[in-house]
């Protein structure tokens, strides 16, 4: 416990010291005064399985769709506050074979991102950010020996290959300081973030009594990301992600690695408005092999 206390720490420094000026694996950019709000609808649909924490139905399965409603308004050139609210729709498997249709809200978060611009030489941009972000421990729970909801947001997660337990871990109250640094040159663009939820438990999510939770949850996600703008209408990205479950606020018995490989086509639609198109899958760890997803984005600028 005292190396993973340590590992916080010095996670925690590195992210502030890489990104001194938040994020999300969304790129900083510098918002357009005309259009200081901007409104974005994600959406995930894939099928997987994955660790679930129990003894008595210790994986779960199935199909599901994920929506992450997603807000901002620009307060300066430099401050930005936002708001998501995700949903899952999904169809769990029984280990007769049956499906069950079930939906759980995630937990809902509030944001605030402050960025600046780091360097700027000849066609050489580079721009930082750091974001706080604190969600409402609302995500469902369910009292049935079913845990359909539980499920459900297990599986959500693992779409995103452990990568978003701040929305997805019911009975928890999570607080996520992140930091991204975003780098353009010509036609190029790199990014690099670090994330840190820190979950803290404040309630039992109706587990069953076996299972093994700790008070304070720590799970860091790192990702990097490159894009290249094949046309002015057109780019083509992918961005490795690896999560690392160092304090998993329930132990499920998984690997604390792992890998989810991003594939991502963007389409610009006009200026003010922006579609994405993306596959994701995890590679290697306790999902490698046995879960898909792709999905779509839609912002809005206004």
């Amino acid at each position: 416990m005292n190396g993973a206390v340590r590992g916080a720490s010095g996670l925690m420094a590195l992210s502030f010291a890489i990104c001194s000026p938040g994020a999300h694996a969304e790129p900083p950019a510098a918002p357009a005064a005309s259009r200081p709000w901007h409104v974005e609808l994600e959406s995930r649909f894939g099928t997987g399985t994955a660790p679930y924490p129990t003894t008595a139905f210790p994986e779960v399965s199935g199909y599901a769709l994920l929506l992450d409603l997603n807000a901002q308004v620009a307060l300066t050139a430099q401050l930005e506050l936002g708001a998501r609210l995700p949903l899952v729709l999904a169809r769990i498997e029984q280990p007769a074979g049956a499906l069950y249709a079930e939906a759980a809200w995630g937990n809902p978060e509030l944001n605030a991102t402050f960025q600046r611009a780091l360097l700027a030489r000849g066609e050489l941009r580079l721009r930082g950010a750091t974001r706080l972000a604190v969600g409402a421990p609302l995500a469902s729970d369910d009292s049935r020996a079913s845990q359909l909801e539980g499920r459900a947001l297990v599986l959500a997660n693992a779409f995103e290959g452990f990568g978003e337990p701040e929305l997805y871990t019911p009975g928890v109250l999570p607080v996520t300081p992140a930091g991204l640094l975003q780098l353009d040159y010509r036609r190029w663009q790199l990014t690099a973030s670090l994330k840190l939820p820190f979950l803290l438990r404040v309630s039992d999510a109706n587990l069953p009594a076996d299972s093994r939770t700790q008070r304070l949850g720590f799970e860091p996600v790192m990702e990097l990301g490159g894009s290249v703008r094949l046309l002015r209408w057109l780019a083509l990205g992918a961005a490795p992600r690896m999560s690392v479950r160092a304090v998993s606020v329930v132990e499920d018995g998984a690997p604390p690695l792992q890998l989810l490989a991003i594939g991502r086509l963007e389409f610009r639609l006009g200026e003010a408005l922006r579609l994405t198109a993306l596959f994701q899958a995890p590679v290697g760890g306790a999902l490698g092999g046995s879960t898909f997803a792709g999905g779509l984005g839609l912002r809005g600028s206004f």
